[in-house]
């Protein structure tokens, strides 16, 4: 999602979205076997809860991030290339919410003023690259062992 600009097709950004959706998916998932697979059997609804907890706050937390950089990104961009605008109607421009700002802006300055979006938006991945490349680096360095679940009788 990092290289998408104003001409990348709809369907490549479909594409990108369900590879993300697909390796977060099991990754996210995955905790969950193992934790249950490696904890005593006494102790897996908690580490069951800290891992639902880390998969709440960890989104939220980068929710926080992405927004204040889409947003300081663009209006810092737009505010350059749209000087005679005031911040209100830019970020109102931003969420979508400004009415006609864009669509009243000469052909020229409405692509510089889109790509200006796009470059933020591209800035937002760069987020979630780091922290794959992080847990993939982390992951590298976890023991490998083969975990054999063994059935245990109902209480």
């Amino acid at each position: 999602m990092h290289t998408v600009s104003l001409d990348t097709h709809a369907a490549n950004i479909y594409g990108y979205s369900i590879l993300i959706g697909f390796g977060a998916g099991l990754y996210v998932q995955a905790s969950f076997s193992i934790a249950q697979a490696k904890m005593p059997r006494e102790q897996i609804a908690a580490a069951t809860g800290f891992i639902a907890l880390g998969q709440v706050f960890a989104p939220l937390l980068a929710l926080s991030i992405a927004g204040t950089v889409l947003i300081n990104t663009a209006v810092s961009g737009l505010t350059v290339l749209l000087p005679n605008v005031s911040e209100g109607d830019i970020k109102n421009a931003i969420a979508g919410t400004a009415g006609q700002l864009l669509s009243n802006l000469d052909p020229n300055t409405r692509t510089a003023a889109l790509n200006v979006i796009v470059g933020s938006i591209d800035k937002v991945y760069i987020l979630a690259i780091t922290a794959q490349a992080l847990a993939f680096v982390c992951s590298v360095l976890l023991r490998h062992e083969k975990i054999v679940a063994q059935p245990t009788a109902a209480s």
